[in-house]
C-alpha cells in the first residue's frame, strides 16, 4: 500500500545560514518483485503488456531519453519538479516525490534515485536552497538528504558515486565522490586544474569512468578517474578542436574514452594510451559503436576497429536500446515495407532479427526513449511538450518464423485463390511475382495475382501479411471498419492511387484497380471466402 508523507523539510539557505522551508510531496510504495530474464523481450510473438498516458516529462530538455531509467522493477521518470516511478511488470503507479515550485534534475545508479534541486533558474546563485536527495529505486523511501555545496547541473553516474565539483567555478577544489547510498563523501582527489573545469556528460556513459574537462592555452586537457576511489587515471592535453563540455560527440564504455575531431575518432584507453585516430564522420554514437548510415539501410562502424561491424540491418529512425552486445530498435520496414516491428541485433555476430508490433501498438511518432529489461521492452513517445506515453511489450513462444510473427509464408492463402473467389466479370486470375522482402532472415516473395476486366483495367491483389492471433493483428490499420465482413481498412503502403488494405480475421489483403466499387465488392467476397 502506498503511504503519502508531505513534509516540510529545513535546508540550510547557501547565504549567512539561515535556515529555509522546502515543501515535499513524497509518495512510498512497495518494491515490485524481481522480474524474470534479463534484456528485451526473447524472441517470439511480441504481446502489449500495458500502455500508460499522460506521463510528465521535463518541458524543456536537449536530452530527453535522460529523463528515463529502468532499475529494481520500476520505470524512473523525471519531471520539473520530481520524479515517479511505474512497476515495469504491469504499469501501475508507484511511489512519488517532488518539491512542488522547485527545479528538480536527477538520474538513477546502483538502485538509488539521486536528486538535485534548487529554488533558482541557476542553481548556485546567491540565496539559492540547493538541495541532494537519495531514494530507494524500489520502494522511494528516502535514504538521505543533504545540502547541496557542489554544482547541481552536472552529475554523471558513475559506479555508485556522484562526481561532483565545487559550486564556484573559480574556486580551487578537490574533486569529490559522494557516495550514491549514504550521501557521504566517499573519496576527494585534488588535481592540476586547466581554466575552469567542468565535468563531461559524453552522449554515452556507462559509468565506468569520471571525465573532467577544461580550456586552457593552447587547448583542452582532460582528466580521468577512477569513479571507485578517486583515483587519478590520466592527464590529456588535447587539440581545441576536439569537443568538451557537452561533448556531444563523445562516448565512455569499458573505461575507454572515444572522441571525434573533425573527421576522425581518437581512442583513449584506462592507462592514458592515445591511438592513432581513425576516420570516422561526426554521427551517432553507442559507446564504440558509431552509426555510419542510419537508413534506408544501418550501418555501424566499431570506433575500436574503425571496421563496420554491421551493415544491412533495417534502418535506425529512433532510439536504440541494449543489452551488452545486443541492440533493440523500432523500425517501420517490416513485410511488405509497412509493419512496424522491433529489431534485435547481435552486435558480436552482426546478426539480427525482427518481431512484428502487436496491432493495437502505433508505431511512435516522437519516439523518445526505448530501454529493455526483465524480457520487456519499454518504450516512450511524445504526447505533447510535457507528457508522454509509454508502451510495454513482452513476447509468447512461437515455433514459426519469428520475423514474420509465427506463420510462414507457405501457409498465407494463395492470392489467387482469394480472387478467383470472386465473382466478377473477366478471366481467372494470373500470378504475377515481384519482388522479393527480405525481413530480418526471412525472404517472401511478393505475388501479385492480376485479373483483366472487360473494360482493360486490372484487379490486382497481394497477400501482405497473415499474423498468428486476432489480438496480434486488430487494430493495425487503425480501426477503421470496412465493408461487409472487413474487420478494418486503411490506404494501401503501396502508394497506388485507389490502392485498399484490408484486414479480415488475421489476414491483410491489398487490392487495387481504378474502380472503388469494385474494390468494395472484391474485399466483400474474399471476406466471405475466408470466413466460410
Amino acid at each position: 500500500m502506498l503511504v503519502l508523507v508531505s513534509l516540510a523539510v529545513l535546508a540550510s539557505a547557501c547565504s549567512g545560514g539561515e535556515e529555509e522551508q522546502v515543501r515535499v510531496e513524497h509518495r512510498t510504495g512497495t518494491a515490485p518483485a524481481a522480474l524474470p530474464g534479463a534484456g528485451g523481450p526473447p524472441p517470439g510473438i511480441l504481446t502489449e503488456r500495458w500502455q500508460a498516458g499522460e506521463i510528465p516529462t521535463h518541458s524543456a530538455t536537449t536530452r530527453p531519453e535522460a529523463d528515463f531509467a529502468l532499475d529494481s522493477g520500476n520505470l524512473v521518470v523525471f519531471n520539473d519538479s520530481g520524479v515517479r516511478s511505474y512497476a515495469v511488470a504491469s504499469g501501475e503507479p508507484g511511489w512519488s516525490y517532488h518539491e512542488p515550485g522547485r527545479r528538480v534534475s536527477g538520474f538513477v545508479s546502483d538502485g538509488v534515485v539521486v536528486l538535485s534541486s534548487t529554488d533558482s533558474e541557476t542553481a548556485n546563485t546567491e540565496g539559492a536552497v540547493n538541495r541532494l536527495v537519495g531514494l530507494a529505486a524500489g520502494d522511494g523511501k528516502l535514504l538521505w538528504e543533504k545540502k547541496n555545496e557542489w554544482r547541481t547541473d552536472e552529475f554523471p553516474p558513475a559506479d555508485g558515486v556522484i562526481a561532483a565539483l565545487p559550486a564556484d567555478r573559480h574556486e580551487a577544489g578537490p574533486l569529490t565522490g559522494i557516495d550514491v547510498r549514504t550521501g557521504e563523501v566517499r573519496w576527494e582527489t585534488e588535481f592540476r586544474r586547466c581554466g575552469i573545469p567542468n565535468l563531461t556528460r559524453p552522449s554515452w556513459h556507462d559509468g565506468s569512468l569520471v571525465l573532467v574537462s577544461g580550456v586552457c592555452a593552447p587547448g583542452r586537457q582532460w582528466d580521468a578517474f577512477d569513479p571507485a576511489d578517486g583515483r587519478h587515471l590520466w592527464t590529456q592535453e588535447l587539440d581545441a578542436s576536439i569537443p568538451g563540455g557537452s561533448t556531444s560527440g563523445v562516448s565512455i564504455e569499458d573505461e575507454t574514452v572515444f572522441s571525434h575531431r573533425g573527421e576522425e575518432v581518437v581512442r583513449i584507453d584506462r592507462d592514458g594510451t592515445a591511438h592513432d585516430p581513425v576516420p570516422a564522420r561526426p554521427g551517432n554514437q553507442f559507446g564504440a559503436y558509431q552509426v555510419i548510415k542510419a537508413a534506408p539501410r544501418l550501418s555501424l562502424r566499431d570506433l575500436r576497429t574503425a571496421e563496420e561491424a554491421v551493415t544491412g540491418w533495417p534502418s535506425l529512425l529512433g532510439p536504440a536500446a541494449f543489452d551488452g552486445d545486443t541492440m533493440y530498435y523500432l523500425n517501420q520496414a517490416g513485410v511488405a515495407d509497412w509493419l512496424p516491428q522491433l529489431v534485435v541485433g547481435d552486435l558480436a555476430t552482426g546478426t539480427q532479427q525482427s518481431m512484428p508490433l502487436p496491432g493495437a501498438v502505433p508505431f511512435p511518432a516522437q519516439p523518445v526513449w526505448l530501454g529493455v529489461t526483465g524480457e520487456h521492452l519499454l518504450f516512450a513517445h511524445r504526447a505533447d511538450d510535457h507528457t508522454v506515453s509509454v508502451i510495454a511489450l513482452t513476447s509468447t513462444p512461437t515455433d514459426g518464423p519469428v520475423d514474420l510473427g509465427g506463420v510462414p509464408h507457405e501457409s498465407w492463402p494463395a492470392p489467387c485463390d482469394l480472387l478467383d473467389a470472386v465473382t466478377l466479370p473477366g478471366g481467372a486470375g494470373q500470378e504475377e511475382p515481384t519482388l522479393t522482402d527480405t525481413t530480418g532472415t526471412v525472404e517472401v516473395p511478393q505475388v501479385d495475382c492480376v485479373r483483366r476486366l472487360p473494360d482493360g483495367d486490372r484487379l490486382t491483389l497481394r497477400v501482405a501479411w497473415v499474423a498468428a492471433t486476432e489480438e496480434q493483428a486488430a487494430g493495425r490499420l487503425g480501426g477503421t471498419p470496412g465493408p461487409t465482413g472487413v474487420d478494418e481498412i486503411g490506404q494501401s503502403p503501396t502508394g497506388m492511387a485507389g490502392a485498399r488494405i484490408a484486414r479480415i480475421g488475421t489476414v491483410f489483403v491489398e487490392v487495387w484497380t481504378e474502380d472503388q466499387d469494385t474494390i468494395t465488392t472484391t474485399l466483400e467476397q474474399v471476406a466471405a471466402h475466408l470466413r466460410s
